[in-house]
C-alpha cells in the first residue's frame, strides 16, 4: 500500500484496532473513497501493464508478486469504503499469484483467472463511485481465482 494512503487510513486503523472494519455504503467518508478511487485506478493500470508482461512470460514470479501487492491492497483497502466482496476478490488474487510465485509458473487457468479478476476492477470503480452494488460476476472470479490457488 503507498505510504500516502497508508498514513491516511493510519488514524481509522488506529480507532477501529489492527484490522479495519468494513463499512457500509451509506456510511463511507467521501475524502476517503476519492483517495480509493484514486489508487484503485492506479492499481488497474499496474495489474494490467503486469499481466501483459504476465502473458509474454508466465514464469516471472517478480510478476505474479507484483499482482500479489495490488491484491493485497485491495483486500486490506476495499472493506474501508464498504466493498467486503472486493476485499474478497483481492484476498483471492493475492492468495493465487502468491502460489503462482512460489511454483514460478502461472497457469493457463491462473492466468485466466487473474484477467478475469482485473476486468472486474474497473467495474468495481464505477460502481463505487456511482454508488452501486456489487458488480455481477464478482463471486464467481473469487471462485475462479480459489480454485486456481490449489
Amino acid at each position: 500500500m503507498p505510504a500516502w494512503l497508508s498514513n491516511l487510513l493510519l488514524p481509522l486503523r488506529s480507532l477501529l484496532g489492527s484490522r479495519p472494519a468494513a463499512a457500509s455504503m451509506g456510511e463511507v467518508d467521501e475524502e476517503l473513497r476519492d483517495a480509493f478511487l484514486a489508487e484503485l485506478g492506479e492499481m488497474i493500470t499496474a495489474a494490467n501493464g503486469a499481466l501483459a508482461d504476465l502473458r509474454a512470460n508466465p514464469s516471472d514470479a517478480t510478476l505474479a508478486r507484483t499482482l500479489g501487492r495490488c491484491f493485497h491492497t485491495l483486500k486490506g483497502s476495499a472493506p474501508l469504503v464498504g466493498a467486503p466482496a472486493l476485499a474478497d476478490l483481492g484476498r483471492a488474487g493475492e492468495n493465487m499469484m502468491q502460489r503462482a510465485a512460489e511454483r514460478r509458473i502461472v497457469s493457463a487457468h491462473q492466468m485466466q483467472a487473474i484477467e478475469s479478476a482485473i476486468v472486474l476492477l474497473p467495474v468495481w470503480k464505477d460502481a463505487l463511485r456511482n454508488g452501486r452494488a456489487t458488480p455481477p460476476g464478482t463471486s464467481q472470479a473469487i471462485a475462479q481465482l480459489e480454485r486456481g490457488t490449489a
